[in-house]
This record gives C-alpha cells, structure tokens and sequence, in this order.
C-alpha cells in the first residue's frame, strides 16, 4: 500500500506503512549516495522489509547472483523502482533483469492509477501523492520528496 511517483523531475513518496490494522510511518525513497550507482534515486512499494531489503541490494550494486531470492517466488514481495541521472525509468519485479521504461511520468503502488491521473492532469508528482493519499487508504502520513540532479555534460 504506497504511492511512489516520478514527474520527470522529482520523485515522491507517501510515508504510510501498514501492518495489520496500524498505520507507521516510514521512508520508501532515497538518493544513493555511493557506490556505482551514485546519484539514482530509488524506491520501493510493497512489504516493508522486503522493499529494504530490495533497496539495499540496489545499493550494494545490484549483483544478480545476490538478487533476493523469495521475490522470486514469495507473496509478500516489493517493486524497485529506479531513476537513472539520464532520466530512465527501471522497474524490478520478480527478478534481476529490469523493466525499462522511457515514460516522462511513472508511478508504482496501490495509489499508482490516481497519480497518474493526477500527473495527466498537470500536477506535479508531489501533488500526485497528495491526492492518491486523500483518495486511497493505504497510502498516506506524509510525503517525502526528492530531485533529480542530472550530470553535466561535457
């Protein structure tokens, strides 16, 4: 239950994680700060830890033969969603082989069809998150946000 949106500039998150009946509140976006993918923006929707553990594996670089392997197979999986500085869009499901997508706009989670339609309509991914949190009751406690910065060239 989450909605994680990308308008082309800036990628957004809502803060809600459900387990059971109670609401927490957590972070589902990141900028990796080191390693050879300095500089992607990432997120995950789906089962908390699972969606950590994705991430993680993102950042520690990716590895195939690492590639968490009850998502494979598990019910309780995560989606990791990935924005490369060039502005492509990698969608990680089942397994290490990503889904590649050059779309301006992407959204993933239970509040992903609303931001969407939000994004169509002109509102940027922030404004997306803060509808799909008003209209669907897995998402919400907030919002995290972050920028894109595209490498220079030379």
């Amino acid at each position: 239950m989450t909605c994680i949106a990308w308008d082309g500039k800036c990628l957004a998150a809502d803060k809600q994680a459900t387990e059971g009946g109670i609401r927490h509140i957590t972070t589902k976006i990141k900028r990796v700060d080191q390693g050879k993918f300095k500089g992607y923006l990432i997120a995950a929707a789906g089962a908390t830890s699972q969606a950590n553990h994705m991430m993680a594996w993102f950042e520690c670089g990716a590895e195939p033969d690492a590639f968490p392997k009850y998502q494979e197979t598990e019910e309780l999986s995560a989606q990791l969603l990935v924005i490369t500085p060039n502005k492509e869009i990698l969608r990680f499901d089942f397994n290490p082989i990503p889904c590649v997508f050059y779309d301006e706009q992407y959204a993933i989670g239970s509040g992903r069809d609303v931001a969407i339609g939000a994004m169509a309509m002109g509102a940027s991914a922030i404004e997306a998150v803060e509808v799909a949190s008003e209209l669907c009751s897995g998402c919400g406690m907030g919002i995290d946000a972050i920028y894109l910065k595209n490498k220079r060239r030379k």
